[in-house]
């Protein structure tokens, strides 16, 4: 299995490697990982959201910004929360006024307050526009069947994903987003941002294996090694790896989301959401193929996933490759986030 280096503008380091991992035959690899830039997205769907007045209830648009990263052009699509837009239905929990309050998004209304959502220190009362009240700093972030609640239904500032995400809605709502801004009275709408890190793996056959040996191979993440599980900052939202206790949830393996499209020229492609965590020196993707042969690939020191960003990974799966630990070099270009300036209308 090779996983094979991208030619990156401004690459800011480039590593050499020997830590390999196979079962059946040692694998030469090399890989590309692309780290994402939080741009602005399209919001055709935009709800209209009138300006309050005193004593009126506190609405407000939200758009997501998107991942996205040079050499991205054929990264097969998400279908997690990437694409600008909320969907009907999705909630979120926003502290304002000292209270945290649960939100429902409406494609007309923009996100409107939930009285009856569930959770015993979510409070019920409608937040509204004060006299003479010109703005609101808030934190929010969800969507809420991703965040943690202790065994009386009280929230607490932990998020999870979810290990089965080759399933739509266990990949979907793995997700998290979030946001802490001042929300304005004459134009209340809010920007949000990717909280976990997306990793994709793009699969083609080498050797003697065929393209159909690689897209009927089982693919996982990691092996009972990564953290699924992430803190959430209670003043800005942001997420910092949780580092479970010994009698709390240990770390996991992951099976990914099989993408929807594949790019052309790879066989098959997945992709999954992870808490931001450092996975140098783990086992990280596992293949094993139809005949039982079980290939893998150990993170090389530097594999820092940061929430927000996007790794791509283009794998060369090679049964028959039997060189040893051979030297691996990768580049790897880093962006700064930038906020985007499309919000919902």
């Amino acid at each position: 299995m090779k996983i094979h280096n991208h030619t990156l503008p401004k690459a800011i380091r480039r590593h050499s490697i020997r830590r390999w991992l196979a079962t059946a035959a040692t694998l030469t690899a090399m890989l590309t990982a692309t780290l994402a830039t939080l741009t602005g997205c399209s919001a055709d769907n935009d709800p209209e959201t009138a300006t309050g007045g005193d004593g009126t209830s506190v609405t407000f648009g939200a758009t997501i910004a998107a991942r996205e990263g040079h050499d991205n052009g054929n990264a097969p699509a998400s279908r997690a929360i990437p694409d600008g837009t909320f969907a009907e239905g999705d909630q979120i929990l926003v502290h304002m006024d000292g209270k945290r309050k649960a939100f429902v998004y409406s494609t007309a209304q923009g996100f409107v307050h939930a009285p009856n959502y569930p959770g015993t220190n979510v409070d019920p009362t409608p937040p509204v526009w004060q006299d003479g009240e010109a703005e609101k700093s808030l934190l929010a972030y969800g969507p809420t069947a991703c965040i943690s609640s202790a065994g009386d239904g009280e929230y607490i500032y932990e998020v999870y994903v979810s290990v089965a995400q080759n399933d739509d809605r266990e990949y979907k709502y793995s997700d998290y987003v979030y946001t802490a801004q001042t929300l304005y009275r004459s134009n209340p709408k809010l920007s949000f941002r990717h909280g976990m890190a997306r990793v994709v793996l793009r699969l083609r056959s080498g050797g003697s294996l065929t393209d159909e040996d690689v897209a009927g191979a089982s693919v996982l993440l990691g092996d009972k090694n990564l953290f699924t599980r992430a803190d959430i900052d209670p003043q800005t939202g942001t997420l910092t790896a949780h580092k479970p206790k010994p009698n709390g949830l240990q770390p996991q393996t992951i099976t990914p989301h099989r993408c929807a499209d594949t790019p052309a020229g790879y066989a098959v492609a997945y992709e999954a959401l992870l808490p931001p965590q450092d996975v140098s020196g783990k086992e990280f993707i596992q293949v094993r193929l139809s005949d039982g042969t079980e290939l893998g690939y150990i993170a090389e020191s530097g594999s820092m996933l940061e929430g927000g960003h996007e790794y791509i990974y283009n794998v060369t799966v090679d049964a028959a490759q039997q060189v040893p630990a051979k030297n691996i070099s990768y580049s790897i270009t880093r962006h700064v986030h930038r906020p985007t300036s499309q919000t919902t209308e």
